[in-house]
């Protein structure tokens, strides 16, 4: 039984890598702004690398506003299912790599499992280059990162901050949450820490997770934060633990459009 089931299996990968979709017009990016457009244009995505959404940027597009819509990560997300209902997100997050014949008017998707899957198109829009291989565009470097350190908070747990701003480029903003680390209805908290940075920066040991660590510490303090209690009027030192650094380029994610030699091969910006 498991011996036909694998069989079965094979024979549908080999159906799916002979048979060449469709779609007149195809979406190259995982951004949200890719996303976006794929979605208001109604046509096909195909997510080449997954965009870090930052979890508290809050949805500012009015389009939206009017669903309850209220952080971008809640948007992405929404957006994403909707074109997956619509069957326009067919490869989801599964892209490895993808290979562009603009001669043939062809995609090559390589998915993790290492499938190949052929796409035809007319038109095709690409907001990140990322993974791609086959389309010549030369895009602006990036210049500055928005950097979220996350913290396990391991004392100081317990307050009433949402978030603190400061005017330094290094813990600009630091946001509080509710932990997840923790089953149940609590009042527990960890943190993020935002950051602005440049690439010489984030090569610096001056604005590395650890200094971020002991900078956060002091912010929580003079902001009247304290340890876990010990007593009347007696409370253990703050105590955060690093778990991860997220960096993200800050850039314009513009869409490049390009056609296939059916149409005429040109390239211009979209937006």
């Amino acid at each position: 039984m498991e011996e036909g089931n694998r069989e079965e299996s094979k024979k549908r990968t080999q159906l799916l890598k002979d048979h060449i979709y469709y779609n007149a017009n195809i979406v190259i990016g995982g951004s949200l702004n890719a996303i976006k457009y794929a979605h208001e244009k109604g046509y096909y995505i195909v997510n080449n690398c997954m965009d870090v959404i930052f979890p508290f940027d809050e949805n500012r597009d009015e389009l939206y506003l009017e669903l309850n819509i209220e952080t971008d990560l809640e948007l992405y997300k929404h957006l994403l299912y909707d074109l997956s209902l619509r069957s326009l997100n067919m490869f989801s997050d599964k892209v490895r790599k993808i290979d562009v014949d603009l001669e043939q008017g062809m995609l090559s998707v390589y998915t993790k499992d290492n499938s190949r899957v052929s796409v035809m198109f007319d038109n095709l829009y690409v907001s990140d280059f990322s993974n791609v291989a086959g389309l010549e565009v030369k895009e602006d470097p990036t210049e500055f990162y928005r950097v979220f350190d996350w913290f396990d908070v391991r004392s100081g747990t317990k307050h009433d901050h949402d978030a603190i701003e400061t005017e330094s480029a290094l813990c600009s903003k630091i946001y509080f949450y509710k932990s997840d680390r923790i089953d149940g209805n609590h009042e527990y908290k960890d943190l993020v820490v935002e950051s602005a940075l440049s690439e010489q920066q984030l090569q610096e040991v001056e604005y590395s997770n650890s200094i971020v660590r002991l900078k956060t510490i002091k912010i929580m303090k003079d902001n009247g934060i304290l340890g876990r209690s010990k007593g009347v009027d007696r409370n253990s030192p703050i105590e955060i633990e690093f778990y991860k650094r997220d960096i993200v380029p800050i850039i314009e994610r513009k869409i490049h459009e390009f056609s296939s030699s059916r149409n005429n091969t040109t390239s211009r910006s979209a937006t």
